[in-house]
């Protein structure tokens, strides 16, 4: 998906087989959010494979003027590759935990929680399932500055764990896949420092779900429905504000859970 203009960046998630990108649905533009940010958000169709995260600035001139900082949350998980500097794409495709002392770098696919009805099993709860679900990029600019100290780099473990079966947030997950043992090198640490005009200057949003949860949720209604396409171009599902439909911000999309005739659809 594409900024807000007159903002030159795109974002976008595309399949390590074959790289295609993935389908968006409902791809809105809002002026600012809590933090101060414009953002663009969309729902994003999963896929069984893995995948990476991809921003683009296609000002070329822009992002030569400044050095930039991208800094990638999958369900509320940093991604490394935050210094965004020399090429006008950055990539976010791996997860690295440390198990048993060694480093471990994997490949990033979309998962599911396990459920339960046993209010004893449950693991995540709270706020914290908030942030399940979701990818966010935060883009400033500003300067990297080198510090003298070192650091070992960004280091996450997966989510995993049991939700309650009744909670209104759909327990779907990025993880680990295909995970390669990787050196456990240090690297010069980079402060930033965001200049004014740089400091809150876009995001972008992507609410993950399968297609079946898409089709529950009315995302898409039916199957000739159009997703965003390689080339960006809007279709009659992408919506800019001060159109006649209604934002999502303004109308809340829940999940369905009533029978629908004759039919019942479950996750």
């Amino acid at each position: 998906m594409f900024s807000k203009e007159p903002i030159h960046l795109e974002a976008w998630v595309e399949s390590n087989v074959g790289g295609n990108r993935l389908n968006e649905y409902q791809v809105v533009h809002h002026e600012k959010d809590e933090d101060g940010y414009p953002y663009t958000e969309c729902f994003l169709e999963t896929i069984d494979e893995t995948f990476t995260i991809k921003i683009k600035m296609n000002d070329v001139a822009l992002f030569q003027k400044h050095e930039w900082y991208s800094k990638c949350r999958v369900d509320g998980l940093r991604i490394p590759c935050s210094i965004w500097k020399y090429k006008p794409i950055n990539t976010f495709g791996t997860l690295k935990e440390r198990k048993d002392g060694k480093v471990y770098e994997s490949k990033l696919k979309f998962a599911s929680l396990a459920t339960t009805d046993e209010e004893e099993q449950v693991t995540i709860g709270g706020d914290y399932l908030k942030k399940l679900g979701t990818i966010r990029i935060d883009i400033q600019f500003g300067e990297w500055i080198p510090v003298s100290s070192t650091h070992k780099g960004y280091l996450a473990s997966p989510i995993s764990g049991v939700v309650h079966e009744k909670v209104k947030k759909i327990p779907f997950v990025i993880q680990g896949s295909d995970p390669i043992i990787t050196a456990d090198q240090e690297h010069v640490k980079h402060e930033f420092y965001p200049s004014k005009e740089g400091m809150k200057y876009y995001r972008f949003i992507f609410n993950y779900r399968p297609r079946p949860v898409l089709e529950l949720m009315g995302v898409i209604q039916d199957v000739s429905a159009a997703p965003l396409t390689d080339s960006g171009k809007k279709r009659e599902h992408e919506v800019d504000p001060g159109s006649n439909e209604t934002s999502r911000k303004e109308k809340k999309i829940k999940v369905k859970t009533e029978k629908r005739g004759r039919q019942s659809k479950a996750l």
